[in-house]
C-alpha cells in the first residue's frame, strides 16, 4: 500500500496499541523493553531475528504512522524480534479497533 507523502512518523492520543501489546509511549517504540525511537543500530539478520547490532538483543515493538489529526489514517507495524516478523494494522477505529 502506497503511504501519502504528508504521513509521518505519529501518535495520535486516542489510539490505543496494537494487538501485540509492545507499548505505544512514542511513535517509534523498539528495543528490549522498547524506547522511543529505538535503539541507535537495528538489524535483521540471516537468522530472521531482529537485534541491535551487537546481534545479542532481541528487539521487539512497533512503528505508527499516520497523517497528524487523522485517525482515520493511522497505521503501525509490528516486529517480533525471535523471529523477524512483520505485521501490518490499520486502524478502524470504534469497536473494530486495529484490523490486521
Amino acid at each position: 500500500m502506497p503511504i501519502p507523502a504528508v504521513a509521518q512518523f505519529v501518535l495520535e492520543p486516542t489510539v490505543p496499541d496494537t494487538p501485540m501489546a509492545f507499548g505505544n509511549s512514542a511513535a517509534v517504540y523498539i528495543g528490549n523493553p522498547p524506547v522511543s525511537g529505538g535503539p541507535p543500530i537495528m538489524q535483521f539478520n540471516p537468522t530472521g531475528t531482529f537485534t541491535d547490532n551487537t546481534g545479542n538483543s532481541l528487539l521487539y515493538g512497533t512503528i505508527f504512522i499516520g497523517v497528524p489529526n487523522k485517525v482515520a489514517t493511522a497505521r503501525a507495524v509490528t516486529i517480533m524480534g525471535g523471529t523477524g516478523r512483520v505485521r501490518a494494522y490499520n486502524y478502524e477505529g470504534g469497536t473494530l479497533g486495529w484490523q490486521e
